[in-house]
């Protein structure tokens, strides 16, 4: 007789194949491709992951809202002939035509394998730095959409470059798009997903 998974193990699968065939809708969606990823296209791939959060799967809280800590990240596949990393959180299921920008971080030394959680805010980081987000401030922005809305994907977006990035800390997303373009070897994301509270106050 077939024994039958535990219970549990059958409600977490369930999780993940509803996840995986949200993202599938999610890819296809038009405002998707606003996204800094389909503007530095790249045939080459890198992969990034998180011990934080599993690909397509919930960021837990302590990583959203106002005072969230940014997650751990871990970069492999990474081209030898990398000058510098570059990274760009977007969540294109915000509000308004334009993805919400959450964190970018650029001047990352290519030898870099992980970023620490918890970088602290401000336009320096860990040994890189770190450029304005759409809430305002410089360095990384916790998910917080607005109270009722649908599940809203956030994509963390790596870019190894065959040239150094001269722009100075706090630059704003599109100039650090601009700065990237033509220049990109390789690129990777890593999709993470939140909903808000339907007590929370919108933003």
């Amino acid at each position: 007789m077939k024994a039958h998974p535990p219970h549990h193990e059958s409600r977490h699968f369930l999780e993940r194949l509803a996840h995986a065939a949200n993202a599938l809708l999610h890819d296809s969606h038009p405002k998707h491709q606003n996204l800094a990823m389909f503007e530095l296209r790249s045939l080459r791939r890198m992969e990034v992951t998180s011990p934080s959060f599993e690909r397509g799967m919930p960021i837990p809280d302590r990583h959203a809202g106002v005072h969230g800590v940014s997650p751990a990240l871990s970069f492999a596949g990474v081209p030898v002939e990398t000058k510098q990393l570059a990274l760009i959180c977007e969540d294109p299921d915000a509000p308004g035509d334009a993805p919400f920008v959450h964190w970018t971080a650029y001047s990352i030394e290519p030898i870099t394998k992980h970023i620490a959680e918890g970088v602290a805010p401000g336009p320096v980081g860990s040994g890189f730095k770190q450029g304005r987000n759409s809430a305002g401030t410089d360095g990384y922005a916790g998910p917080r959409p607005p109270a009722g809305d649908s599940l809203h994907h956030y994509h963390f977006q790596l870019f190894a470059l065959d040239t150094t990035v001269s722009l100075a800390a706090g630059a704003d997303r599109d100039s650090l798009v601009r700065a990237l373009r033509t220049h990109v070897l390789a690129a990777g994301d890593l999709v993470g997903t939140y909903r808000s509270r339907l007590t929370r106050s919108p933003t």
